[in-house]
């Protein structure tokens, strides 16, 4: 695989900001950010994002679903099915607003 732009989307922001930002030494995943940050050098161009979960729903349900199969890459022309009904809610135009506590 040859690519040279790639985005990064999470739906955490605190891990998004210590990737992009200053994370103390005695942090317990500064050993992890430290080498994502090290391939994030590489020559590609290469940009973390935060994206609310609410927005990238099927990243969300690929995500879960991804912890059931064997480690290695993987390459589908069809989603899979865990996708089908969040592609078919965002075909339909559903909209799902984010939850607030007052």
């Amino acid at each position: 695989m040859n690519f040279s732009k790639v985005e990064v989307e999470a739906d955490s922001l605190s891990t998004i900001n210590m990737i992009k930002y200053v994370v103390d030494d005695s942090h317990p995943l500064r050993q992890i950010i430290s080498e994502i940050r090290s391939f994030a050098t590489r020559d590609w161009d290469l940009v973390f994002k935060h994206a609310f979960r609410e927005g990238n729903r099927v990243a969300n349900a690929l995500a879960n679903w991804a912890q059931t199969l064997d480690y290695g890459i993987k390459f589908y022309v069809v989603p899979p099915s865990c996708c089908s009904s969040i592609i078919q809610d965002d075909l339909r135009g559903l909209c799902l607003p984010r939850g607030f506590v007052s």
